[in-house]
């Protein structure tokens, strides 16, 4: 192994595997990633868009519930 290969690694606790991408955090800060990990960021940032926005049209239709 070269030594600046660790450089080249997911920087996710426990990962092994080499870095693919970057993803930035809410530091602001560009991590190296790996593909598996930034497939899983992307789905946990979208997956949390798409709950709060079900939450939200419940809400809305239970108001409108309420009123009507």
């Amino acid at each position: 192994m070269t030594e600046n290969s660790e450089d080249d690694r997911c920087r996710m606790t426990g990962c092994t595997r080499p870095a693919e991408r970057t993803v930035t955090f809410e530091r602001r800060e560009d991590i190296a990633v790996c593909d598996a990990h930034y497939k899983r960021t992307v789905a946990i940032k979208y997956g949390v868009l798409v709950g709060i926005s079900v939450v939200l049209a419940g809400l809305a239709l239970a108001a409108r519930w309420l009123v009507v």
